[in-house]
């Protein structure tokens, strides 16, 4: 099943609810098959992106997979989730039926959901059911859009998790999910913001990596497109590669890197350039630019290093370029200059 991808399982032993973690570049949808404990399941998609306008009723379908020998009680229920970190990882944040109105504890704190959770919006046509054993299962799902939703980004997780019952390895509680986004048509705002790009200083020989840091300060949810384009000192490019294509929440701040090398020699200073575009009406070009110096010092030797080393000191000591440049080309010995003062009694 090459298609087939997973949130990474959370193997949670009762009573335990409130917090789950899921697994890794929550918001790129990249998730790796896993077993808890002979326990095997999938879920497929694990990523929605929906778009409506307010009072649009939008479906979808979400397909389990039962990979165990046994029947397998599951339920399925929609979730809050908040960004965690710059990496791309998520918390979320489980209701029992108990309170359904449980305060969300980070919704007054700085960045927060603010208003932006839908899932109070989706309901499912089976929210508890049993799956056969080897066989898979198409939860059907529908998100009312209110009429008074305010236009913009809202995201929430769909979870399944087995319930405890008398089937084999119901002692442990297995959670999985898929991330859902979704953006309401209206006046919206595009903008992101480049808020660091950084390289080292010096580098011994490429591939060279890069670190560029992406804050979104708009109102939706943006996935920008770019490039990173080194060029050496003469004004040739040298190296040039796409950056990775990450979904950024309003808001929030997302770390990408980069591993960028070329052919040839490099030696010399060197300036990467950084170049974004959002794809949205109301977005735009945003760039960033740095500059580092490529020194192999460990394939020239420290010969070379030794003689450059004394010709910056003798450059330094002299304090003239042209007069050290001569004494080093053509054995020209410095003249000195002598000052002559005149004499007060030669003076009208």
């Amino acid at each position: 099943m090459k298609n087939l991808t997973l949130i990474r399982l959370i193997g949670l032993i009762r009573p335990i609810r409130l917090i789950g973690l899921i697994g890794l570049i929550g918001l790129i949808g990249q998730f790796q098959i896993v077993h808890a404990q002979s326990l095997p399941v999938a879920l497929t998609p694990t990523r929605f992106e929906f778009a409506g306008y307010p009072g649009d009723m939008l479906s979808g379908t979400i397909e389990f997979w039962n990979g165990t020998e046994v029947f397998l009680p599951v339920r399925v229920a929609a979730s809050d989730f908040e960004p965690q970190g710059e990496e791309g990882h998520i918390v979320t944040r489980e209701y029992s039926p108990a309170s359904p109105s449980e305060e969300i504890p980070w919704a007054a704190g700085s960045g927060g959901f603010n208003g932006r959770s839908l899932r109070e919006w989706i309901d499912f046509e089976y929210p508890a059911l049993s799956v056969a054993p080897q066989q898979k299962f198409q939860f059907k799902f529908s998100l009312q859009i209110p009429p008074n939703a305010e236009p913009g980004s809202y995201w929430g997780a769909l979870m399944v998790e087995n319930m405890p019952g008398g089937t084999e390895g119901s002692a442990i509680q297995v959670k999985i999910g898929a991330i859902l986004l979704l953006r309401v048509y209206g006046e919206v705002k595009e903008q992101l913001v480049v808020d660091s790009f950084e390289v080292p200083a010096w580098v011994q020989a490429p591939p060279v990596e890069f670190a560029v840091r992406l804050r979104n300060t708009g109102t939706v949810h943006v996935k920008p497109k770019g490039t990173i384009e080194i060029r050496n000192m003469r004004g040739e490019p040298v190296a040039v590669a796409p950056l990775p294509e990450v979904n950024i929440l309003p808001g929030y701040v997302r770390r990408v890197e980069v591993r960028l090398g070329g052919d040839g020699y490099w030696l010399g200073r060197y300036t990467a350039a950084l170049s974004l575009t959002t794809d949205g009406s109301t977005g735009g070009m945003v760039g960033a630019e740095t500059s580092f110096w490529v020194i192999p010092w460990r394939d020239v030797g420290l010969p070379v290093l030794i003689i450059l080393g004394i010709f910056v000191f003798i450059v330094w000591k002299r304090r003239n370029f042209a007069a050290a440049f001569r004494v080093l080309a053509r054995g020209e010995k410095m003249e000195n200059t002598k000052l002559e003062v005149p004499d007060p009694k030669n003076e009208v």
